[in-house]
């Protein structure tokens, strides 16, 4: 799984490679959620609503879990 580009301006795209609905879930620093979507394999995310900096990400696809990192930059 992947989320592309990294680093982001407004729009990340999430490539889950399964034919099955996910889950994406943005959250700040402190834990807080941000953006919680409904996933499908290449789904492009609207990152226009958060502030530049550093987030963290959950990637749930087929019950598996996936964390990363993801950096949005104007």
């Amino acid at each position: 799984w992947s989320v592309f580009p990294n680093p982001a301006t407004n729009v990340v795209t999430v490539a889950t490679n399964s034919s099955n609905a996910g889950s994406f879930t943005l959250f700040d620093a402190q834990g807080r959620e941000l953006i919680s979507e409904n996933i499908a394999n290449n789904t492009q995310v609207n990152l226009s609503s958060v502030a530049n900096g550093l987030y963290m990400y959950t990637i749930t696809v087929d019950g598996k879990r996936q964390k990363g990192t993801l950096i949005k930059k104007s």
